[in-house]
């Protein structure tokens, strides 16, 4: 690996996306219709309970279900198959009941996948879902001041590295600035975690405080 990026709060960049990704969440309802004239207006009736309790979700979670949107697809098979293929549906094909549109669905996604499809075969419904997502606002992150030159050491510490003690320097995270430079071997500290430069790497800082590591 040549390239490394530290991103300015490693520690908890978990949480960090778990903040700003997307509110989201999948509801399914389990059904082994046939394709069938009166099966699809059970699939129809499905469909409209899942988009209700959908919205109710997203409206539980973030307060309103505008710019909310909904995908639908279903677990399909050949009749007799043991295992289903997730088939992508237009839901508008649901609520008409168009019972070709929705075969050929699966037959499509059947060939793209194994390279073959059937259709004179019987096709099985056996789970109707639909996930339903929100977008969440993205965050605008800071930059930092700019710097220039190498950064000040904070300390000199030894420390084992590849088999040996060696005596490196020691850089506090926050007070490295945009365009600071340093070569490894040396650390960084700061509150959620330590990064260990290593020997062979160089260390440039960017504009939004991310440690950007090259191998020389």
């Amino acid at each position: 690996m040549r390239h490394i990026v530290v991103p300015t709060t490693p520690g908890v960049l978990s949480a960090l996306g778990g903040l700003i990704a997307d509110t989201k969440n999948d509801f399914v309802r389990m059904t082994y219709y046939p394709i069938d004239a009166e099966s699809l207006g059970k699939l129809a009736d499905d469909l409209a309970m899942l988009e209700s309790q959908a919205r109710e979700w997203i409206v539980g979670e973030t307060g309103t279900d505008a710019g909310a949107e909904m995908t639908v697809s279903a677990d399909m098979r050949y009749r007799g198959q043991s295992f289903e293929v997730d088939t992508p549906l237009d839901a508008q094909s649901i609520r008409a009941r168009d019972m070709s549109a929705i075969a050929d669905a699966f037959h499509r996604e059947h060939h793209r996948l194994y390279g073959h499809s059937d259709e004179r075969s019987a096709v099985q419904v056996v789970a109707l879902r639909l996930v339903i997502s929100l977008p969440t606002p993205e965050p605008e992150m800071p930059k930092v001041a700019r710097g220039e030159g190498k950064p000040v050491v904070e300390a000199m510490i030894d420390v084992y590295l590849d088999g040996a003690w060696r005596t490196v320097p020691v850089y506090r995270r926050a007070s490295l600035l945009a365009e600071h430079r340093f070569d490894g071997p040396a650390i960084v500290t700061q509150d959620d975690t330590t990064t260990c430069v290593l020997p062979g790497f160089e260390c440039v800082v960017d504009e939004y405080g991310n440690l950007l590591l090259s191998a020389q």
